[in-house]
C-alpha cells in the first residue's frame, strides 16, 4: 500500500499564528538604512559620473556637511546614489 503522507502540505508556524496584516506588510517594499559603503559600483550602468565643477561641488558639500538626504535604490535614482558614492569616495 503507497503511503500519501509526502503529499501532504502544512502551513508554517508564522503563517498559522500571524495576523494578515503581518503578511500583507511582509510582502511591502521597505525602506531600510545602509552605508553607502556598502554600494557598488557596477560595470557598464547607464548613469555617468562626471569628474567636473558640479561633482566637485558636490564631494566639497559632502566632505563639509557630509550626506543630508538619504539615497534610494531604483532606477530613476541611481545616478545619484552613484554621484554620492564617488562624492564620498573622493
Amino acid at each position: 500500500m503507497k503511503s500519501s503522507a509526502k503529499n501532504i502540505s502544512l502551513n508554517s508556524y508564522d503563517d498559522i499564528f500571524s495576523t494578515e496584516e503581518t503578511r500583507e506588510d511582509a510582502k511591502r517594499e521597505k525602506v531600510t538604512n545602509m552605508p553607502l559603503s556598502e554600494l557598488y559600483r557596477f560595470p557598464d550602468h547607464p548613469f555617468q559620473v562626471r569628474d567636473d565643477d558640479s561633482m566637485r561641488e558636490t564631494v566639497e558639500s559632502i566632505k563639509e556637511y557630509g550626506v543630508l538626504a538619504p539615497a534610494t535604490d531604483s532606477p530613476f535614482e541611481q545616478m545619484m546614489v552613484q554621484k554620492l558614492k564617488y562624492g564620498r569616495e573622493e
